[in-house]
């Protein structure tokens, strides 16, 4: 049985799972990281702090993409514990024919 945090990270996990396979919001992603390429590459040679803005805009794309992956992570480990943990109930709980 899993405990309350479990069980939190577990639903985090599913709803940053149907997060990322939602065409709109990967849509979203590859629209975002364009403009601002876009915006970096057409901007100013002389102001280089346009460049800064979007670099840093770019980072916190890449993060947030990266927090969405990493929750997800996070859960199919914790299944894969629990499976195996399951298996391993599973294999002590049999009587095994063992040489007397």
């Amino acid at each position: 049985m899993a405990d309350d945090k479990t069980e939190r990270d577990l639903l985090r996990a599913r709803e940053a799972q149907a997060l990322m396979e939602t065409p709109m919001l990967a849509n979203a992603f590859r629209t975002l990281r364009e403009a601002l390429v876009n915006k970096m590459i057409n901007s100013p040679i002389d102001d280089p702090s346009v460049r800064e803005v979007c670099r840093y805009q770019l980072e916190a794309l890449d993060n947030l993409a990266l927090e969405l992956k990493h929750v997800m992570e996070t859960g199919t480990l914790i299944l894969r514990k629990e499976q195996q943990r399951s298996e391993m109930d599973g294999f002590f709980d049999q009587e095994t024919d063992l040489p007397h």
